[in-house]
């Protein structure tokens, strides 16, 4: 059963953060992913999801990540967060 490793990172006001996840020495990463949330009482505007990014990329058995924040991003805009995950099989 393969496990679940992941790492949240509160975005950078404003451009570019980035994080690396691996596997421990005695797994394999078989599978990534990202993912975004925002810090909204009800649904956020949908300008707001599209004013973050994330693209992971796998390389050397590890999960890239790159998330970039708009300057759309005001005082008064959501907390934004991004999640990146591996999946490692024993």
């Amino acid at each position: 059963v393969p496990t679940r490793r992941s790492a949240e990172r509160r975005a950078r006001p404003l451009g570019k953060s980035t994080t690396t996840l691996a596997c421990p020495k005695n797994e394999t990463l078989v599978g990534s992913w990202g993912s975004l949330a925002l810090a909204t009482t009800n649904p956020p505007d949908p300008v707001y999801a599209k004013a973050v990014t994330i693209t992971t990329a796998v390389a050397g058995g590890k999960v890239h990540a790159v998330y970039r924040k708009a300057r759309l991003f005001g005082p008064l805009a959501p907390l934004a967060w991004a999640q990146i995950g591996a999946m490692c099989q024993p």
